[in-house]
């Protein structure tokens, strides 16, 4: 065994010659996305250095073996700073994208989530960010919401801001699903399972203004048996019960609250949350809504509330 700095330099330059190779291998490779991971324990600026001379200078090799080759680099928020990433990458040659956590882990929570408020005045259409949007929230619910996805939408940055978004869950995989009572065989896909809520992110997203008339016709051709106007009110007022709680009792990642169990993991909580966890729980940050510590304290001191328990102020 050599010695730890011997042993660095030999993954870097493996890492090195993986990212080149990964370029050359796939011309139709368009970008690659990185992190600066929670595992790696130093300060962020030996982060970056670390990953501008694995995947930076790879990217350079592959390129000086094919200069048309041109690989968009989408570079998270995560555990590091605009400086910092601008400093260590400032040798690549085109235009690096950043990528944020718009909703943190929690998609179904507030239509316009406040956590990008801070990251906008550093964005510009020189350096624009995607959008992470997460879906920890649901993996059994049929969720359908026309409502909450076009305000959702809607309030996202503009394109001086943004380059667009990409959705998806950490801890649960899009293909045949195992939680029905009486499974298939071969089990549904989630994407069948959960078609119209797929429609709804999809299409809207390309257009928010879609009439909703288009949406009722599509309802209308999958359950011709049921009313369209009864069957959508009873879906929007059942999908709007996810963000209403996750705004009341907030758990900023997927481990600190898993709606549908009423949850977090063991590591960061006790498992299951009880009554008494949720009369002591914070709000999601500019809510607006009051916890139940907090609008006691405001009745006790006769202090005026326009709105009660779970409600905007």
């Amino acid at each position: 065994m050599g010695s730890r700095q011997t042993r660095t330099e030999k993954t870097a330059a493996y890492f090195r010659a993986s990212v080149r190779e990964l370029v050359l291998t796939y011309p139709d490779l368009d970008g690659i996305g990185i992190t600066a991971g929670e595992q790696m324990k130093k300060d962020s600026n030996s982060k970056e250095q670390w990953l501008w001379r694995t995947y930076g200078e790879g990217i350079l090799d592959a390129r000086k073996l094919a200069p048309e080759r041109k690989v968009r680099l989408i570079h998270r928020f995560h555990m590091t700073g605009l400086e910092e990433i601008t400093q260590a990458f400032q040798g690549y040659p085109d235009p690096i994208d950043v990528s944020f956590k718009y909703s943190i882990a929690h998609m179904y929570s507030s239509p316009k989530p406040p956590f990008i408020e801070a990251a906008l005045p550093f964005l510009n259409p020189g350096r624009r960010t995607w959008l992470t949007v997460r879906d920890d929230d649901i993996y059994s619910f049929r969720w359908a919401d026309s409502t909450y996805a076009r305000d959702y939408i809607r309030n996202m940055p503009g394109k001086d801001k943004m380059v667009g978004f990409y959705m998806g869950p950490d801890g649960y995989n899009w293909g045949r699903e195992a939680m029905s009572i009486a499974p298939r065989s071969p089990a549904q896909q989630v994407m069948a399972k959960k078609w119209f809520s797929f429609l709804l992110w999809g299409r809207l997203s390309f257009d928010p203004s879609l009439p909703e008339a288009h949406l009722d016709r599509i309802l209308a051709h999958r359950f011709p048996e049921v009313p369209v106007a009864r069957l959508k009110q009873g879906w929007a007022a059942a999908s709007r019960v996810f963000p209403e709680i996750t705004r009341f009792f907030w758990g900023d990642i997927d481990l600190r609250w898993q709606p549908e169990a009423c949850l977090s993991h063991p590591r960061f909580h006790k498992g299951f949350y009880t009554v008494h966890h949720f009369i002591e729980g914070g709000t999601m940050p500019a809510s607006g809504i009051l916890n139940i510590v907090e609008w006691r304290q405001q009745f006790l001191a006769s202090t005026p509330m326009h709105y009660a328990f779970g409600c905007r102020r």
